[in-house]
């Protein structure tokens, strides 16, 4: 991508951080930000707080789903893997081909998981989620996501500027709103997710 292809790339965010300077000067969302600001080290602590508990509870997960349903992976997997993200790392770029080998003894384990929101909203509304190791790894594993996105834009909105907060605000109530909102539709005849 060229200078100019990149510059123009980035115009789009002027109309977004004029919005978010608007939005932040209605007088009860400034009203939140001095609240926040008046209480720095108790938002910091929360925020990081509550993203180092998602970042264990989602590698608790993670880790439990690979030790109770993980396959083993061989050694060309494992090189495989480890050479993606050697490449990925090394980017920008357009073609590449490289090769990566591991020196002596590894070992891997592998995990896929697949599922839809209705299944989720299923195991939800069922209480499958309490029964079912599946299911409770993978909430606790969804729950530490949260948990650590929450945790991560919480801090900008509690030491950034009043543009940011408003940014990373809605980047933390939107996408709530629409889960909230897709668990709370019926699932009926010809509904799909």
């Amino acid at each position: 991508m060229t200078g100019v292809k990149r510059f123009f790339a980035w115009l789009w965010w002027i109309p977004i951080l004029v919005v978010a300077a608007i939005v932040g000067e209605i007088p009860w969302i400034k009203r939140a930000g001095a609240w926040l600001d008046a209480h720095h080290d108790l938002g910091v602590a929360v925020t990081v707080g509550a993203a180092v508990a998602g970042f264990v509870l989602m590698m608790g997960g993670i880790i439990a789903s690979m030790m109770d349903s993980g396959e083993p992976l061989s050694a060309g997997e494992i090189e495989d893997s480890m050479r993606r993200q050697r490449d990925a790392a090394a980017r920008p770029y357009i073609w590449r081909r490289s090769k990566f080998r591991v020196k002596g003894a590894s070992a891997g384990r592998g995990v896929e998981v697949e599922t839809n929101l209705g299944a989720v909203k299923a195991a939800w509304r069922s209480g499958d989620w309490r029964r079912d190791p599946y299911w409770r790894r993978l909430f606790v594993t969804a729950l530490g996501a949260a948990l650590l996105t929450v945790g991560l834009f919480g801090i900008f909105i509690v030491v950034a500027p009043m543009p940011v907060k408003v940014l990373c605000a809605g980047a933390i109530l939107y996408p709530a709103a629409r889960i909230a909102m897709a668990f709370g539709r019926p699932d009926g005849p010809g509904h799909q997710e």
